[in-house]
């Protein structure tokens, strides 16, 4: 019941709000806002001191999911000349391919190395402070490129 509730809550973000928070804040701050999500729910359950407190912050974690995970491709279309597009979304699907292979990994290390003294919660805390630092490279990026973080309005949906 569990998952299907997180997955029931992600597929409301991605249906019913994904569209508005673009609209609102412009496509690169929906995924900075989505990484930012993302963080604090990683974080939030490495530091849930019960099973209601985890399954709370798993559901600020897939709250995050959908704002980011299209924004990237879409971001990534409008950036790339149409004849390089299929080159960049293939080298895109290698990075997460790869990221798919080496999180495990890394955080494996991390567990092990703090799960003696009863640090299971480090690879969370980890992942979380990963998630937030992209979240905030994209929005430094975002602010040193376009100079401010005016909304996204209608006419700055690409933003």
């Amino acid at each position: 019941a569990t998952l299907t509730s997180l997955a029931a809550i992600s597929f409301g973000v991605s249906a019913f709000v994904f569209s508005r928070v673009q609209d609102a804040l412009g496509l690169t701050l929906t995924a900075a806002a989505g990484l930012g999500l993302v963080a604090a729910g990683l974080c939030g359950v490495g530091l849930a001191g019960s099973e209601a407190a985890a399954v709370a912050a798993a559901a600020v974690y897939v709250s995050g999911i959908p704002l980011f995970t299209p924004a990237v491709p879409i971001l990534l279309m409008q950036c790339v000349p149409k004849t390089r597009r299929g080159a960049v979304m293939g080298l895109d699907s290698a990075v997460n391919a790869v990221a798919r292979i080496a999180t495990p990994v890394a955080f494996g290390k991390v567990l092990r190395a703090n799960a003696e003294d009863g640090g299971l919660n480090a690879p969370f805390l980890a992942a979380g402070g990963v998630v937030a630092l992209a979240a905030l490279v994209v929005v430094v990026r975002r602010w040193s490129v376009l100079g401010g973080f005016r909304g996204g309005g209608k006419g700055g949906r690409s933003a």
